[in-house]
This record gives C-alpha cells, sequence and structure tokens, in this order.
C-alpha cells in the first residue's frame, strides 16, 4: 500500500498554489486562505481569515447559493460566481469545490477568469462587426497574405473565404495598379494610409475603392487591417 503523504506536502501544496484556495466552515466562515486567495480578494490573511464567505460574493449571485447547497451534501461542484475585491470591480471566478474534505470542512479552488471572459466577448463583438458590418475588412500580413476576411470581402470579390485566404493583396488589385502598391504597403505598415485605387473581382471586372489601412498587432503577429 502507497504510503500516505506526508501533512508538511498538503501544507506546502495549499499555500503555494497557483489559483486561490479557501477552506470554509459549515456557517461559511473561512478557515483558511493561501497567499493567492489574499491577492485575488486584496484582503490581508489576518481579515480575510474569520469572515463569511457571504461577504465576498456579488450582492445577487444565486449561483452561489446554488453551489453551496451541493457543496454541503458533499459533492464536487464547478461554477462560476462574481466576487467583490476590496479596492476595484468586481471580477469573475469559477469555482471548484469538494464539499467535507473533513468533516464540517469545505474547500474551495477559485480561479479569476474575467480577462479571459473580457477576451471572449471582445472576439464575439469583433465577430458580429466583422460579420455584418457593409465594408470589406481583411487582415493582411507583412508579405502580403491574406489572413483574414469578412464576409463582406467574399460578396464583393466573388471568393469564398477559403479562396481569400489563399491569395495574396495582389491578387484583389487591378494589374494597373500593381507599379505603386509596394509603396503603398511599407507606408500602411509605418504611419498608415487612406487612398483610392481599383481593384478586381474573381471574374476580372474592376471596381473602383477607397481603402484605408493601418497597422495592428494581432496575437504577436504584425498585420495590416484595411478597410475597404
Amino acid at each position: 500500500m502507497r504510503a500516505p503523504m506526508p501533512p508538511e506536502f498538503y501544507r506546502a501544496a495549499f499555500e503555494h498554489a497557483a489559483d486561490a484556495v479557501v477552506a470554509v466552515s459549515d456557517d461559511r466562515t473561512i478557515l483558511a486562505a493561501n497567499d493567492a486567495a489574499v491577492a485575488l480578494f486584496e484582503t490581508p490573511h489576518e481579515k480575510l481569515v474569520g469572515r463569511s464567505s457571504n461577504d465576498l460574493y456579488g450582492p445577487t449571485d444565486d449561483t452561489e447559493d446554488a453551489m453551496w447547497r451541493a457543496l454541503r451534501d458533499g459533492n464536487i461542484v464547478r461554477g462560476e460566481v462574481r466576487v467583490a475585491p476590496k479596492n476595484g470591480p468586481f471580477r469573475d471566478i469559477e469555482v471548484t469545490t469538494k464539499g467535507h474534505v473533513v468533516p464540517g470542512v469545505h474547500i474551495a479552488i477559485l480561479r479569476d477568469v474575467t480577462d479571459k471572459k473580457q477576451r471572449e466577448l471582445t472576439s464575439r463583438r469583433y465577430e458580429l462587426l466583422r460579420e455584418h458590418t457593409e465594408d470589406v475588412l481583411l487582415f493582411i500580413a507583412r508579405d502580403g497574405r491574406i489572413v483574414e476576411a469578412n464576409r463582406a470581402a467574399e460578396t464583393t470579390y466573388g471568393y469564398s473565404r477559403t479562396e481569400l485566404l489563399q491569395k495574396a493583396l495582389r491578387d484583389l488589385r487591378h494589374e494597373s495598379t500593381l507599379p505603386d502598391l509596394a509603396e503603398r504597403f511599407a507606408q500602411a505598415f509605418e504611419e498608415g494610409v487612406r487612398f483610392e485605387t481599383v481593384h478586381r473581382r474573381k471574374d476580372g471586372s474592376a471596381f473602383p475603392v477607397e481603402v484605408a489601412s493601418r497597422a495592428a498587432t494581432v496575437g504577436g503577429q504584425d498585420l495590416l487591417l484595411s478597410v475597404i
């Protein structure tokens, strides 16, 4: 039979965990909290221990009450709640709890997902903008490859999104405008540009466009955002 871990191992794991960890009693009193919990709630350790966990959540967070009822039954419970740090806005917290790790004591692991949810919201807003704007939106890499295109681009050029992502910017420019492409492209990355030119559709037909292009860093990659 495997020998049990010494108590100091569990103490070290508790104290040095990257996520906030708290031990809570049946009456919701915080019995212990690690350094990550102190940082999350922006409350000194001596003022966090002994406090009711009710004080830490949003005033109308019914999710926390439902989780607590399941926790009291000894279940492993996962969910999201909002907490109120001492000096700042509410934070969205992903919680994993285990009831009665010892009789009457429950453990909660709390992970701040506020920034993650904000990124998801921003991404969703961009998706709505990308899909519903009537202007063509293109993201173009430094080598001229198209790395993203919206629905208006598909409609305007007559290519599917898959086809557009296999194209370079020069493939969308009318051949008469290619001599100034390199200069415009470099200027756009350097300082941004707005100009008129002529593009061409998949069927070869030409049409005039106004282009506004500016550099943007997306996911660590320098790209050109062109609104056409």
